[in-house]
């Protein structure tokens, strides 16, 4: 009489005898003794083959992972389990499996195939809050999302308030557009606020203790190649990044510093107006000539440095430090009755973007998360390609 073998929940009639039982195994063993001699290449190649041949002989072949039993109703026969004969993921990861893989780190808007040692870090996607201090109420919203690129995401944020030792509160805001990595971005987004706040006379000097700070930053990040640390942390090893930064202090004053094409921008009354400025190689073209530099254009392309770096001012850029500056633009404004909020991104956005645009689209969304959300997804919907991170600061009137 024949016994019933189960093979993720599909019957198969076979004589279930001990010769049987023992071939099963010892075939096991063989196959995984060549599995481990087969070179990955062949090994990777061989699994799709015995993936389409498993499937003609079953409708819908199991999943190589799923557990192979025997089982049978006969007291007299053995209940055999093979656990865990599970080759490498790597080894038998469908390609949609895989693609499934990738958006879904996609989504926290991060690659880690595209980072080293420190930069592998999450990226929080989209989140709010509020400050708890200032005289004024003052809510703030972000959303990051990673671009279509070939690379993994590499922009970063800061979105805060911090009540410092002497009681002042600080709202401390920044977007950085990493380039040819994230390292740069993230060490940025770790320590440049906190350079800023150290700056010993930052409350009687704040413009310059801003300017200070910036090179100092810049300082640590292009620091000779045998260190391989700064502050602690992996140096970036490659590439470089804008910022803009916007520090409001007790909700009464902004101060606004930018290096690179990342914006800040601020309505009043409904009416947009560009607090940064942005850093284009035609626009300093004399400062870059000056320095040994040249710009260039291509047709179809945008101004570049050196025929490299479409800004001309930026942190870190090792080899083309000597053409181009970390020296940052810098605003001081007073919070007015008509100052409604700021809006702060990368120029992922203000590729496809105009000021009094994004101006519009966030005065139409109440909630901060939800306006820095619709503003990036209008961003993608006009064809934007590139990654994007974006902040609302919101100042509620009294």
């Amino acid at each position: 009489m024949t016994q019933p073998i189960t093979l993720d929940s599909r019957k198969l009639l076979i004589e279930p005898t001990d010769r049987l039982a023992a071939a099963v195994l010892s075939a096991g063993k063989l196959l995984a003794r060549c599995v481990n001699a087969v070179p990955p290449r062949a090994r990777r190649r061989a699994s799709r083959v015995a993936r389409a041949v498993a499937a003609r002989g079953l409708e819908s072949p199991p999943p190589l992972s799923d557990t192979l039993k025997w089982t049978s109703s006969s007291q007299s026969q053995p209940h055999i389990s093979l656990q865990e004969l599970d080759p490498p993921r790597s080894l038998h990861s469908t390609p949609g499996e895989k693609m499934a893989s990738v958006k879904a780190q996609r989504k926290v808007g991060i690659q880690e195939g595209g980072l080293h040692g420190a930069e592998k870090e999450a990226v929080r996607a989209t989140g709010r809050g509020k400050s708890k201090a200032s005289a004024r109420k003052v809510t703030y919203g972000f959303h990051l999302v990673e671009g279509k690129m070939a690379h993994g995401m590499e922009d970063r944020h800061v979105a805060e308030f911090r009540r410092l030792e002497d009681g002042n509160e600080v709202g401390l805001f920044g977007v950085f557009d990493g380039h040819s990595g994230a390292g740069v971005a993230a060490y940025l987004r770790n320590h440049l606020f906190d350079n800023i706040l150290g700056e010993p006379d930052f409350w009687e000097d704040t413009m310059g203790a801003i300017r200070r700070a910036y090179h100092r930053t810049d300082r640590k990040v292009l620091r000779k190649k045998k260190a391989t640390t700064v502050d602690g942390e992996e140096r970036p090893r490659r590439g470089g990044s804008t910022a803009v930064t916007v520090i409001l202090l007790n909700g009464e004053t902004l101060v606004v510093a930018n290096v690179g094409d990342s914006r800040a921008v601020v309505c009043e009354a409904g009416k947009a107006r560009q607090l940064s400025v942005d850093h284009e190689p035609l626009r300093e073209r004399d400062a870059i000539e000056s320095r040994g530099g040249f710009v260039t254009q291509m047709h179809g392309d945008v101004p570049r440095v050196d025929a490299s770096l479409a800004m001309s001012r930026a942190f870190g850029d090792r080899k083309l430090k000597e053409h181009i500056s970390s020296d940052p633009d810098v605003a001081i404004e007073d919070v007015g009755d008509d100052t409604e909020f700021v809006v702060l991104a990368s120029d992922g956005l203000w590729k496809v973007m105009s000021n009094q645009e994004a101006v519009d689209e966030v005065r139409d969304t109440r909630d901060d998360r939800k306006a820095a959300v619709k503003l990036v997804d209008q961003a993608v919907e006009r064809g934007s390609k590139d990654d994007i991170a974006c902040v609302v600061v919101r100042i509620h009137s009294n």
